[in-house]
């Protein structure tokens, strides 16, 4: 079985601990732990909230993260394809 990606592992963590912020250095050594440096799970951090797909905020200058519920598709009503 294949390896599960990086950017995956932490954005399920995130999804598991939905509400709660999650300092970077946590996720850092999750990353750490599946065989990755911590930089570079910082970067696909990153990468998830340049998406819109968790948040990010600042406190006393370290990054903490948390999912973000996908907003529901609402259906369009009187849609007319030409």
């Amino acid at each position: 079985m294949k390896p599960l990606p990086l950017r995956t592992r932490l954005y399920g963590y995130l999804q598991r601990h939905e509400g709660d912020w999650i300092h970077s250095g946590h996720l850092e050594k999750l990353a750490q732990e599946a065989g990755y440096k911590a930089s570079n799970g910082s970067r696909r951090l990153r990468e998830l909230q340049s998406e819109g797909r968790i948040e990010v905020k600042y406190e006393r200058g370290s990054a903490l993260y948390r999912y973000v519920k996908p907003a529901p598709l609402v259906p369009i009503k009187n849609l007319t394809l030409v």
